[in-house]
């Protein structure tokens, strides 16, 4: 695999608060909500938050054992 394949496919299971956003249908300042009380984890690179898809998962479950991203 090279480069440029590994990080398209970091890229396809990270996503953006407006990925979620639409897909779930509530507003982003919900999400940074849930990413301010820890029920969402994510990181802020360059001014964006990124969401993996481990921490997307174990918030719709609903698990409290989520890793930061």
């Amino acid at each position: 695999m090279t480069n440029h394949e590994n990080i398209e496919a970091i890229k396809s299971r990270c996503y953006s608060l407006s990925d979620i956003s639409e897909a779930l249908g509530i507003t982003r300042r919900t999400l940074c909500d849930y990413i301010k009380a820890g029920k969402l984890k994510g990181v802020k690179l360059g001014g964006k938050w990124i969401i993996t898809q481990g921490n997307l998962d174990a918030f719709l479950a609903g698990t409290q054992t989520v890793t930061k991203a």
